[in-house]
């Protein structure tokens, strides 16, 4: 987030002929930051043996971004492509959040226990 305060400034001072790159940068930042809770979230479903959930997931958001993409870059261009990388992020995430209060409902833990149930009771 120091790079939402720091980056116009620094630009101006620095990097003046970048100024106008500063609304994508600041779309990237909002992207990374969902991009980094995907992580997280992939994580918990490759430590369940979910792969072929992520790998469903990941197919759905490659079409989400190429049609974003085709559609938003038209129109915006940079900045479209930013919004359609930070869109599909969220989308992401949403589908994540969704399937893994699906899977945890199901098993009637939360999700720190259901996934040390899940791997300890496969075990047995």
């Amino acid at each position: 987030m120091a790079v939402l305060v720091a980056a116009r400034p620094l630009l101006q001072h620095f990097f003046p002929m970048y100024l106008q790159a500063y609304p994508i940068l600041l779309i990237l930042v909002l992207a990374l930051v969902a991009r980094s809770a995907n992580m997280g979230l992939t994580s918990i479903f490759n430590s369940r043996g979910m792969y072929s959930t992520i790998t469903r997931i990941a197919a759905i958001n490659l079409c989400v971004n190429l049609i974003l993409v085709l559609f938003l870059t038209i129109k915006y261009a940079a900045l479209g492509a930013a919004l359609a990388a930070l869109l599909t992020e969220g989308v992401n995430t949403a589908i994540q959040l969704w399937c893994l209060a699906h899977v945890t409902q199901a098993h009637n833990s939360p999700v720190p226990m259901g996934v040390v149930n899940s791997l300890t009771a496969n075990r047995g």
